[in-house]
């Protein structure tokens, strides 16, 4: 198979001569006489893939703990490139251990604020929210609409609808919220954060390697530089979800800020942000577009159940993160236009 070829001539660059190759999801675990590795095919450009192991290297020289080093060809080269697809490995490391949801995201806080001198060369690659962006959720809300009226016109609704029916209703406030936000903060700030840093964009369990003495993060594919909190409320959505088993957004933005302060402006984006309701979309979507995603209808209706549970606590925290900065810049009523439009950007 060409496929087999490929990887054939990709070891073959390693200088590896393996004793046995398997693939655990989209990783090719290599086992060689002189170690084990992870081989993972990229989606990223050869160049984007050489500035990210430039930009670790540093990261990694100037002490950060939680990214796994590449392993060079034996040519010396970071990244292995066969037919245009580019391919880079790993020391393996072998998921056997669990670590408090503290623990992580102060290191995730510690990836923020290590990497954020770093991307200094890097402006013209900063992303920023435009009016494409508002009009990109805008559609989505018409779509989470229209699921609305098909589940209300069924004769029979299914558990399903009946479900997304009440969280329809939940959904009207946030979206909004998040909405007007949004386009409050383009027009103030032309959609610029205050700052910027790698993120990773992708922060989810499966990107995050634990084992015995530590934890990496890994799959940098999808990796931009914009601002701190879109990573941060990514991985509250991701992993504040079981009712009294985790801990709640507020013990994770305080172990977040331990090593990477908020300003006020960020902490109002942080609150936008989990005011999207990203995931419940998601299910909806693949619901009644793809319903072959699911397992079965109770399958459905129960992953449905649980992240309108946790997306309400993400909201009631968000509202009271808002409330709280809110107050901390709001000015006297004497203050001018541009004092404002000053205390937004911090």
């Amino acid at each position: 198979m060409e496929q087999d070829a490929t990887l054939t001539e990709v070891i073959h660059l390693y200088g590896w001569q393996p004793e046995q190759v398997s693939f655990q999801g989209n990783v090719c675990k290599i086992i060689n006489e002189d170690g084990v590795y992870a081989l993972k095919k990229s989606r990223s450009s050869r160049e984007k893939l050489l500035v990210l192991h430039r930009l670790f290297q540093k990261l990694q020289e100037n002490g950060y703990e939680h990214l796994l080093p590449w392993i060079p060809t034996h040519n010396g080269e970071p990244v292995a490139s066969v037919e245009s697809v580019n391919w880079y490995a790993t020391p393996w490391k072998e998921p056997d251990a669990d670590f408090p949801n503290t623990d992580i995201v102060r290191g995730l806080a510690e990836f923020h604020h290590e990497a954020e001198p770093l991307i200094s060369e890097f402006r013209e690659l900063r992303t920023k929210i435009g009016k494409e962006d508002l009009e990109e959720w805008k559609l989505k809300k018409d779509q989470l609409d229209l699921y609305q009226e098909s589940a209300k016109m069924r004769d029979y609704p299914s558990p399903f609808d009946k479900v997304y029916l009440r969280g329809y209703e939940q959904l009207q406030e946030p979206y909004q919220f998040f909405l007007r936000g949004m386009e409050k903060f383009v027009d103030v700030t032309s959609g610029k954060p205050p700052r910027y840093t790698i993120c990773h964009t992708r922060i989810h369990p499966s990107n995050i390697l634990s084992y015995e003495n530590g934890f990496s993060f890994i799959d940098f594919d999808n990796v931009r530089i914009d601002t701190p909190v879109r990573d941060l409320a990514t991985y509250m959505r991701r992993y504040i979800r079981d009712q009294g088993d985790q801990e709640h957004p507020s013990e994770i933005l305080e172990a977040y800020e331990e090593k990477n302060k908020l300003q006020g402006t960020e902490k109002r984006l942080l609150a936008l942000y989990l005011a999207y309701p990203e995931r419940l979309m998601k299910y909806a979507n693949r619901y009644y577009e793809t319903p072959s995603y699911f397992s079965s209808e109770a399958d459905a209706t129960h992953k449905l159940e649980a992240e309108l549970w946790h997306f309400e606590q993400l909201w009631d925290f968000a509202r009271r993160l808002w409330q709280s900065t809110k107050k901390k810049s709001t000015p006297p009523k004497s203050e001018s236009k541009a004092r404002i439009k000053k205390i937004l950007k911090r």
